[in-house]
Order: C-alpha cells, then structure tokens, then sequence
C-alpha cells in the first residue's frame, strides 16, 4: 500500500483598502488617504475604525467621506449604517471590514 497525506490549507485574500489599494471613486492620480471628497472631515489615522462599502474597506467612517448613520436603539444606539459618504460609489458604509471569504483547500500527496 501507498502511503498518503492529506493537508488542509486556509486562503484568504487580503481586503481592498479605499485610499490604500484602489483610488476613491472620480478621483485621479495614486490612491491617497486624504482626498477631494474627505477634504473637510479632519479626518486622523490615530484611531482605525474600518467600515465596508461596495466591497472595499476604508480605514473609517471619515475617510470613506461618512457624515451621517443609522442607530439601533436596541444596540446602544450603536451606528449601524454610515451614510452620506462620499468617497464610496453606493454613498453608504457598514462598520467592519469588509473581508474576504476564505477558500478551503484540500491538496493530497501520495
């Protein structure tokens, strides 16, 4: 008999980061944190706080442009939604990262 081995690998690709990886939407040039449509928010790289927002992560609400969210009262009144936000396409965001789904994959060696 032929000896086997079975192996398990985990994959996940890394997030896209608006302002990082890929340029803000409309805008031309290098990606760059600070832009055009984030320009007045104050915007601080002190305090990370990721939102999702058409599949890319911004490194927070401010930097994805945000000025407005939706609360739960049942959560704390913790902002659900971000809104408003102009460095995105769909003009809202999501708190989190965006992630990537991970991939199982199963190699055997004989």
């Amino acid at each position: 008999s032929t000896p086997f081995q079975a192996s398990l690998f985990l994959h996940c690709a890394p997030s896209t980061w608006g302002g990082v990886d890929v340029s803000y939407p409309n805008t031309l040039g290098e990606p760059t944190l600070d832009a055009v449509c984030n320009g007045g928010c104050g915007c601080t790289t002190a305090f990370p706080a990721p939102v999702c927002s058409d599949d890319v992560t911004y490194f927070s609400a401010c930097y994805a442009g945000c000025t407005g969210g939706d609360t739960h009262p049942d959560d704390n009144y913790t902002v659900t939604q971000y809104t408003n936000c102009t460095c995105t396409s769909s003009g809202h965001a999501t708190p989190g990262d965006c992630g990537t789904p991970c991939q199982t994959k199963l190699l055997i060696s004989l």
